[in-house]
């Protein structure tokens, strides 16, 4: 499945099986952005989890980026839910790494039609 598929389906999607959060991360030799999870699992903590424990092809922790649908209650107006963007980078992440994502973050950003 693509970035864009995914993202679409966690955005448009309906049911139970519309995922939840969605994990992306740079090719180990930074030329592509793949998709690494998509998950319909709602606990916050598992997101958590899975987004913190991502290493590279070293067992270093990885920088991610992440898709989450937050849904949350406006009372009499009802429900609602917000597609949130999110760049996870770890702070064991060398100065080159750090700045290949922080370039590509924009670029996925827009690819996804995500604002800020």
């Amino acid at each position: 499945m693509s970035c864009l598929t995914a993202f679409n389906e966690l955005k448009l999607g309906r049911g139970s099986s519309k995922p939840k959060f969605i994990i992306y991360g740079i090719s180990n030799n930074y030329t592509a952005i793949s998709l690494k999870k998509s998950s319909s699992d709602t606990n916050w903590e598992d997101f958590l989890r899975e987004l913190s424990s991502s290493v590279d092809e070293n067992g270093i922790p990885a920088p991610r980026y992440a898709a989450y649908d937050v849904e949350y209650d406006l009372g009499a107006d009802g429900k609602r839910s917000r597609v949130v963007f999110i760049a996870w980078v770890p702070i064991e992440t060398s100065t080159k790494v750090r700045m290949i994502y922080a370039s590509t973050k924009e670029q996925l950003r827009k690819a996804l039609d995500v604002s800020v």
